[in-house]
């Protein structure tokens, strides 16, 4: 049987595999934090009153943190 593929062939692919998987660690390490809120404005085209209920109930657990001097979320 003959093969169209040696292992020359085999080995840059893995390679370029290897350069492709690190650029895109690099990126998704380079993204930026996102906000802690910033899920309830992309859950739903539009916002229900228990979407902006669960918002705003996160929004004071995050000040907890702030208010207690433990560092929170800026």
């Amino acid at each position: 049987m003959r093969t169209l593929a040696d292992a020359d062939f085999y080995a840059s692919i893995d390679a370029e595999a290897d350069e492709l998987a690190a650029r895109v660690r690099t990126g998704c390490l380079e993204l930026p934090d996102p906000s802690p809120l910033g899920i309830f404005d992309h859950a739903y085209a539009e916002p229900s009153p228990v979407l902006t209920a669960q918002r705003e109930s996160f929004a004071a657990y995050l000040e907890s943190f702030e208010d207690s001097g433990a560092g929170g979320h800026r």
